[in-house]
């Protein structure tokens, strides 16, 4: 092999050898000619390659007056755009190049190009991409591309991706020139005062250190985004939860406070909002797209609320740091859209929380609060008894004992000093203020329930139809992508989707699913199946673990366990325990996704195959790939077991709704959403190998008609 310097624009930070070899040798088979680009743009490293092929592109360059790295990455260019066929055709024939096209593959290309093409026309395209084929270089190429046109552009996408998104973008130079905003909700941050007593109280002298230092970024993501912003970005809850894993979040997260300049937390999250306004391409959460757009249909009268306005400014931007007039808007994991809408429109009661924090905290205006919470407390518990143990979902009208006991509660609660009690409570409470006056209303539905445990009853308050919030976030959208691994229920067909974010018909274009034989080609399926229904049984749990530790024994690298409830985790964990030992990590409500993602890496790193039991956002969007080594040699994680089909973990309200208009067919098509999910987990990338699924639900081998397209999802090589 010969080494010799060679150039590319935006090359990968991975596996950057065999890459740039195979795209030299598509070039030179096909005798392309090298496309001119910026030299200044252009990144330069070696590469070794067969001594004929190297020999050949030195002469080459030299002929051509150009220097080899100039040369190479022309070559490049030329065998990812496709075109020119060969070196009689000129260059200038060549279709111009979206922003930050050469870094997305080959295999996403036409359906960025053709997106481009509806989105230029004022459309809301669909887009089903597999997980692995690399859906964010392609968000951020759409970003760039659109933003070098003059476009106001704003990303949404789950926080997790969000790091990845703001690195993708921050390699292309249009989206750099156009400029780069983050914006994060307060809950991403901790409060200081609050973090520290906890700290002071637990001994935990790694967060002491860290908050008395200023909260500095940690993660190598934290300081990433902090390149990006041009300034630290301080105060965030998940390096602090990096130092403390059993950090209680609800306790210690940032709140609206009324001394903000003294809270150095509560300006970096102003700082965040009102930074950069000149920058064309914002990035925030799902929630906070849904807030900003919720406070502007407040703001322009079309929802009823004190203070309305006439109209908002075309070019300014909103109270949450958000365009209030959006160009091009990009929706990552766009699936997940309609449960953040959902959840800003949805008010919680915690009963027994609600009574503890009463007790605890309040002074003035106890007493009545908590008899009103003691006979809320009961009438909800009756109610449910009466409807034999399930939740009881209807409107406030519906029962009007339930209905006296909200409105006596909202009285009773509104009654309550609120002047000397933290930032954090005064938040929980008019939260459940809101929830119990807001019952009344028309257009709100109700749900009480009962925690899964120790019955402790729960309610929700909320719209069931969000068909007019969703219609005005269209309206403030010139166009927009919808960007998922899981959009379409079957084939092209995406109408649960389109239903969900009442996308106008005229508006839609559904463009066909990408999804490559790679892959399901290395997953091998196996038919393993617990005797017992899932649930919350000894029975169950017995059998499942039985499955569980045959697959972590065998496992040639580490295993993910997907579960459906934290119960269902614990209960795996204590009788898996005794066998595994550290190599187990439980996921709990204060041991959260991120930190056991961390933990697992870590394991990885010190050659221990680690075994996570996992829930909730576990199912999405989690990247489990060892980047530093080729893809045949990636063993991070080789083997997923799914416990139970995820049917029925939708519980809002505005799907108890599309349940009662369309039957059970609904949650079993988001079950086989949610299903595809957290198979994705296992393959992020071509080429990797050996890769083993096991889903121990025996409802698979039932005659259910539901399981059919549960089946369809599940068309991988059986075990022999």
């Amino acid at each position: 092999m010969k080494i010799i310097r060679v150039g590319a624009l935006n090359p990968p930070s991975s596996e950057r050898s065999s890459w740039t070899r195979k795209l030299l040798t598509m070039a030179v088979e096909q005798d392309l000619a090298p496309l001119i680009l910026p030299s200044h743009d252009l990144t330069s490293y070696t590469v070794s390659m067969p001594p004929a092929l190297a020999e050949r592109i030195l002469q080459a360059a030299d002929q051509a007056k150009m220097s080899p790295t100039d040369y190479t990455a022309g070559l490049i260019a030329a065998a990812q755009s496709g075109k020119p066929e060969s070196k009689a055709e000129v260059i200038e024939s060549a279709p111009a190049l979206l922003a930050g096209e050469t870094r997305v593959r080959e295999i996403l290309r036409p359906l960025m190009r053709k997106a481009r093409e509806e989105m230029s026309g004022g459309k809301v395209v669909f887009m089903e991409a597999a997980t692995g084929t690399g859906k964010g270089r392609m968000i951020s190429a759409l970003a760039a591309d659109a933003s070098k046109n003059g476009k106001r552009v704003v990303i949404s996408a789950p926080l997790a991706v969000t790091w990845q998104l703001l690195e993708d973008l921050a390699a292309i130079p249009e989206a750099n020139h156009a400029g780069i905003r983050l914006v994060l909700g307060r809950p991403n941050f901790i409060s200081p005062a609050a973090a520290l007593e906890w700290a002071q109280d637990n001994d935990a002298k790694d967060l002491i250190e860290w908050i008395n230092g200023g909260g500095k970024p940690i993660s190598a993501k934290a300081h990433s985004a902090s390149k990006i912003n041009g300034s630290p970005l301080c105060w965030l809850m998940e390096d602090a939860m990096s130092l403390a894993e059993d950090l209680p979040v609800s306790s210690v997260m940032l709140h609206k406070v009324e001394d903000g300049d003294a809270c150095e937390a509560e300006q970096q999250y102003l700082s965040l909002r009102k930074g950069r306004p000149e920058a064309s391409i914002v990035l925030c959460s799902h929630f906070m797209l849904a807030s900003h757009f919720r406070t502007q249909q407040i703001l322009s009268g079309r929802e009823e609320s004190e203070g309305a306005t006439d109209t908002t400014d075309e070019d300014s931007i909103g109270p949450l740091g958000i365009p209030a007039k959006i160009d091009t808007l990009l929706i990552d994991e766009a699936h997940l859209l309609e449960s953040a809408v959902a959840s800003i429109n949805t008010n919680s009661i915690h009963l027994r929380s609600l009574q503890r924090f009463i007790k605890n905290e309040v002074t003035m205006g106890k007493k009545p609060a908590l008899e009103a919470i003691a006979a809320l407390d009961e009438t909800c518990k009756r109610l449910i008894k009466q409807n034999e143990g399930k939740p009881f979902t209807g409107m406030g009208t519906d029962e009007p004992e339930l209905a006296s006991a909200l409105k006596t509660a909202g009285a009773a609660l509104s009654g309550i000093k609120q002047k000397k009690l933290a930032a954090g409570s005064r938040s929980i409470l008019n939260v459940a203020i809101k929830a119990c006056t807001s019952s009344a209303k028309a257009g709100m539905r109700l749900q009480v329930d009962l925690s899964p445990v120790k019955n402790y009853p729960s309610l929700m308050v909320g719209r069931s139809n969000l068909q007019s919030s969703m219609e005005f976030m269209w309206e403030q959208c010139g166009s927009a992508a919808l960007i998922s691994a899981t959009l379409y229920s079957d084939g092209s067909n995406s109408k649960l989707i389109r239903w969900k974010l009442s996308v106008p018909t005229a508006r839609a274009v559904y463009l066909p699913s990408v999804h490559p034989d790679w892959v399901k080609a290395p997953v091998i399926l196996h038919r393993d199946r617990t005797v017992t229904k899932p649930g919350n049984s000894d029975e169950w749990a017995d059998e499942a673990a039985a499955i569980i530790t045959k697959a972590a024994t065998d496992a040639k690298g580490g295993t993910m366990v997907l579960c459906t409830s934290y119960r269902n985790a614990a209960s795996l964990g204590e009788r898996l325990a005794p066998k595994f030992g550290t190599r187990l990590i439980l996921q709990t409500a204060s041991n959260n996704t991120a930190s056991c993602v961390s933990q697992y890496r870590d394991m990885y790193k010190a050659g221990i195959y680690p075994i996570w039991l996992g829930t909730g956002a576990a199912w999405t969007g989690i990247d489990l790939t060892d980047h530093e080594a080729e893809p045949a040699d990636d063993s991070m994680l080789t083997n997923l077991v799914v416990t139970r089909l995820p049917v029925g973990l939708n519980r809002s309200l505005t799907h108890e709704r599309r349940v009662q208009i369309a039957g059970f067919g609904i949650s079993a098509q988001e079950g086989c959403w949610q299903l595809r999910q957290g198979i994705g987990r296992l393959v992020r990338r071509e080429g990797v190998k050996n890769r083993n699924l096991w889903v121990i639900d025996p409802r698979l081998d039932s005659k259910l008609p539901w399981v059919a397209s549960f089946l369809r999802v599940l068309s991988y090589r059986t075990e022999q």
